[in-house]
């Protein structure tokens, strides 16, 4: 249409006239529709209604950016934006949404139920590495001698250590923001730390304690050579510093900031040019995630098959601890108001926990793993398996997270039927695999 009215330009009808019996080139989706609006009568309602839905096109949009880090593989460094995202978009989002929270009796609950689900994620990891990761008693004589069992008990306790740790920065807290809301990637934060303090502080201390016997001895030997040498006051100064180069790491400071923020009560939109700052660094987080994606998703390693089964069957058993806390305690932390709000907010705190609960394995416990078993060689880990099983629970953690975001209440509600469906497929896939998995 002209600046001056509705009248069509004067080439266009004689152009359509001309070309009417051509048929268009997508006869069910007018090219107008793509973004959402009124499909063609020839598909089917419920299918119209679901690709208008925000859900799904929040997926395609995301889905773009992904292909778009497929296609650019070969040029770009998954790891240096990574480390970009990690360092400075993630703690930019942590801080913004703590800040806008307000401190109460409330947040305390939310890291108490946050160390519920670092219980059960250790809990699932340690069942799904004994269920799918067998020792029988003559394999030490099948495989030539005890050689054989140390293997295998190797590569099992290090699916329990590396299955039991979460990574919900870089795996979940972009779909909190999307589709539960900017306010809970706050909560999502603080139910993480719990997570955070057991990888950082617990987790080399608890892979000490699971390695093998003659690697403990090793690590406990060499423990008690530096304390005989160590006084008491270098034992303070090393721990102070320790303390000091923790808080330089970009996300403790980011959450230790944002809740400074949130006592104060100022939300970083009060801090003039520099909360803009914080802004745009926490927008940017969720297309450069998802870039990252298409750049890393890749189902390759040297034992995918094993890798899946036990992270379906990981996912799987946390379903149905999930389904447990949303039914027994999310009620408890939340109004229990009948208000169109509260029930929004209580529907937005479900789908929220979810998500969390389908965190990915942790790069961060990965590299803690990895200095243990380095300094003491004997505690038996498999770091090939620890990093494939790393590698392979993001793109399972983002597949997971994508169906709950389409589905959304009916998902959560069925949370019982999904930890079933995971299981009985990671049996599927170990059984049809067998035998592959246990050459390893």
């Amino acid at each position: 249409a002209g600046r001056g009215g509705g009248h069509a330009q004067p080439g266009a009808s004689s152009w359509h006239r001309q070309h009417r019996t051509q048929p268009p080139i997508l006869p069910a989706i007018p090219l107008g529709s793509l973004r959402g609006g009124a499909l063609h009568a020839a598909i089917p309602a419920p299918v119209a209604e679901a690709f208008r839905s925000t859900g799904v096109q929040k997926i395609l949009e995301l889905s773009c950016i992904a292909l778009l880090g497929a296609s650019v593989r070969d040029k770009l460094d998954p790891g240096a934006m990574t480390k970009m995202l990690l360092q400075t978009l993630v703690p930019a989002a942590i801080m913004s949404s703590l800040a806008s929270l307000q401190l109460s009796l409330e947040l305390g609950t939310v890291a108490l139920a946050g160390l519920l689900l670092l219980a059960l994620q250790i809990l699932a990891g340690t069942i799904a590495a004994n269920v799918i990761i067998k020792v029988p008693p003559e394999l030490g004589v099948a495989q030539g001698g005890p050689t054989g069992a140390k293997r295998r008990q190797g590569i099992r306790r290090t699916a329990a250590v590396q299955l039991g740790t979460m990574a919900p920065a870089t795996s979940v807290f972009s779909f909190t923001r999307e589709f539960a809301g900017p306010l809970f990637v706050g909560f999502a934060a603080l139910a993480d730390m719990p997570s955070k303090a057991y990888m950082l502080i617990f987790l080399p201390a608890v892979a000490k304690l699971r390695g093998d016997e003659v690697g403990r001895r090793e690590a406990a030997d060499l423990a008690s050579g530096v304390k005989e040498e160590e006084s008491v006051v270098q034992g303070t100064t090393r721990r102070a510093v320790a303390l000091a180069k923790s808080m330089r790491d970009p996300f403790n400071a980011a959450i230790v900031i944002g809740l400074l923020l949130a006592a104060r009560q100022t939300p970083t939109s009060n801090l003039g040019f520099f909360g803009k700052a914080v802004a745009q660094l926490a927008g940017a987080q969720t297309p450069i995630l998802f870039l990252i994606i298409g750049l890393k998703f890749k189902l390759t390693g040297a034992a995918p098959a094993l890798c899946a089964s036990l992270l379906l069957m990981r996912h799987g058993i946390v379903a149905f601890g999930t389904a447990a806390f949303l039914k027994l305690c999310l009620p408890i932390l939340t109004s229990p108001s009948s208000t169109a709000s509260a029930i929004a907010a209580r529907s937005s705190a479900r789908l929220a926990a979810v998500l969390s609960s389908q965190a990915a394995a942790s790069i961060v416990a990965f590299g803690q793993l990895s200095k243990t078993q380095d300094a003491s060689p004997k505690l038996g880990y498999n770091l090939d398996l620890a990093f494939q099983i790393v590698s392979l629970s993001f793109p399972l953690t983002i597949v997971l997270n994508t169906a709950t975001a389409l589905g959304g209440d009916a998902y959560v509600n069925g949370l019982p039927l999904v930890g079933l469906g995971l299981c009985a497929l990671s049996q599927v896939v170990y059984r049809v695999n067998k035998g592959q998995i246990d050459e390893l």
